[in-house]
């Protein structure tokens, strides 16, 4: 009897320290995953979906609710998690975010690369704390993942540990790296005909006059990631990652790095070369300073 009674006293000890780390868990809200991509990259659908949920399970329990709208063209992305955004006639890369955005209801909006695949477990309870804090600073964008630390000098939060209020004057403060952002300060900063290369120049030379303050980290990063593609070549260690983590993945038409390594080495040096150029074109971008709405 004495052992029956304590096998109960032990369930129910169990029952009670699980439902309290239940408890626990963040609730996300006034925020929508949108993952940028086109049909051209739907093969890397599949393990980047798969990744997403496996690494950050309670967007199918306590966050089920948040949104995640996927952009492609005319083909569909079968899950009843993700709203596939089809967008036919393509521009442009910001023509389409411009043309998401404005389906998003909530203020604030996580912005993936569709070859950002996320890797280790997402720390919540990290990512649920500097969200918070930027909704309490009215932050214009909060960079959560930073794959380049020389990119993140800043002035340190006097409270939150590894936080950053972004220079005003640094370079690809409008980066395309993770982060939120607060949906109308993104949409400001986007223009028409402009690729993510081109908007990380110029839309980071606009932000140098938004008033709104910028956020980024130094460290204890709640998302990591790893880029799957590389000058529309897919990387190897993506490959290597598809077969451990036991993903199905078909690269399609898409191109393994392999032997291109030298036609991908010099179109990244084509690349900067292209981006040295366009800086010094400073009337594309100066003065710093914002439009004003009409």
């Amino acid at each position: 009897m004495f052992k029956n009674l304590l096998k109960k006293l032990i369930i129910v000890c169990l029952l009670f320290t699980t439902n309290n780390l239940h408890a626990t868990q963040p609730v996300f809200e006034d925020v929508t995953i949108l993952v940028s991509s086109c049909d051209k990259y739907a093969p890397l659908w599949d393990p980047f979906f798969v990744s997403l949920f496996k690494q950050w399970p309670s967007l199918m329990q306590d966050n089920r609710e948040l949104p995640i709208m996927l952009i492609a063209n005319n083909k569909f992305f079968s899950n009843p998690r993700v709203k596939t955004l089809n967008i036919p006639n393509e521009i442009s890369w910001s023509d389409n975010m411009i043309t998401a955005l404005n389906q998003v209801n909530t203020k604030y909006v996580l912005v993936v690369l569709d070859d950002y695949w996320i890797n280790s477990p997402v720390d919540e309870q990290r990512l649920h704390e500097i969200y918070s804090t930027m909704q309490q600073e009215d932050a214009a964008m909060l960079h959560v993942s930073v794959n380049d630390p020389r990119w993140q000098p800043g002035v340190k939060h006097a409270i939150v540990p590894n936080l950053l209020y972004t220079n005003k004057f640094k370079h690809y403060k409008a980066t395309l790296q993770l982060a939120i952002w607060n949906t109308e300060a993104l949409k400001f900063l986007l223009r028409p005909g402009e690729s993510p290369w081109d908007f990380e120049l110029a839309g980071t030379a606009r932000s140098h006059g938004y008033p709104k303050p910028f956020l980024s980290l130094s460290g204890n990063e709640p998302i990591t990631y790893m880029n799957a593609v590389q000058q529309g070549y897919i990387h190897m260690n993506a490959m290597l990652y598809t077969q451990q983590q036991q993903i199905t993945f078909d690269p399609g038409t898409l191109q393994v790095l392999g032997k291109n390594r030298f036609k991908v080495s010099y179109q990244l040096w084509k690349n900067k070369v292209s981006k040295v150029l366009k800086l010094l074109n400073t009337s594309a971008y100066y003065p710093y300073s914002i439009e004003q709405s009409k």
